[in-house]
């Protein structure tokens, strides 16, 4: 099992157009796919070959806008594609966790992947 440990808020996919692709809320979303990406080189998670099953838990403070809970999944799953997995059509299954945490410093994502 491999298991990665994100720490800060989660940000959710933004919904792409021509026009937001400079916009501060996809930048911000960018740089945190690339802030998973980092993570998981630097602990050189394997990259895996076949089927996955997919699990993540999404700690959130009450602060700010909540995002949707798919939006949250393409963010991380977008942000493993070429390097937990060649691409997320190997995910087969999802198991995906929203929960709430007393304050920011405790926000983060707890991210595990099997290989089924």
């Amino acid at each position: 099992m491999i298991r990665i440990e994100v720490p800060g808020r989660c940000v959710p996919a933004p919904r792409m157009t021509r026009y937001s692709k400079h916009s501060p809320t996809t930048m911000r979303y960018m740089h945190y796919r690339n802030q998973i990406g980092w993570i998981a080189k630097k602990d050189k998670i394997p990259k895996l070959k076949g089927p996955v099953v997919f699990s993540a838990i999404i700690y959130l403070s009450r602060s700010g806008r909540e995002g949707d809970l798919d939006n949250y999944a393409k963010t991380l799953k977008d942000a493993l594609n070429g390097i937990a997995w060649e691409d997320d059509r190997q995910v087969v299954e999802s198991h995906l966790y929203k929960t709430f945490v007393p304050s920011k410093s405790d926000e983060r994502v707890v991210i595990e992947i099997d290989e089924v």
